[in-house]
């Protein structure tokens, strides 16, 4: 299932990996620090290998318009813990954003949630 996380692939990978390739996976697009934006999941760097700057580089998060994303898959976005800024809206199967906003903020203080 898509809309849930799986602690296993983020043991293995990471949670900016994983974060990455469930956004993709949910219609979402990953844009790079170096603005080069993403939308195909099969276009994800081999992840063969551990890469080091993969494991909590993750600062900035757009998710919107991604139908298969709920409140259990937003609230499992606490693991990335350099988060700065996440912008939420248009996200149909999620039940209650407050709730899910709420959560957020509190186990991640530094960072700045924006949306509807």
């Amino acid at each position: 299932m898509f809309n849930k996380p799986d602690p296993e692939r983020i043991r293995l990978v990471g949670p900016d990996r994983a974060c990455a390739e469930w956004v993709l996976r949910n219609g979402g697009k990953v844009v790079w620090v170096s603005g080069e934006t993403l939308a195909d999941y099969n276009m994800l760097p081999s992840d063969d290998h551990k890469v080091p700057n993969w494991q909590d580089s993750l600062t900035h998060v757009q998710i919107s318009k991604c139908p298969d994303v709920s409140d259990t898959g937003l609230k499992d976005l606490t693991a990335l813990h350099k988060l700065e800024t996440l912008v939420l809206f248009d996200l149909t199967n999620v039940n209650n954003m407050d709730d899910c906003k709420q959560y957020l903020s509190s186990q991640l203080p530094k960072c700045k949630i924006q949306g509807k």
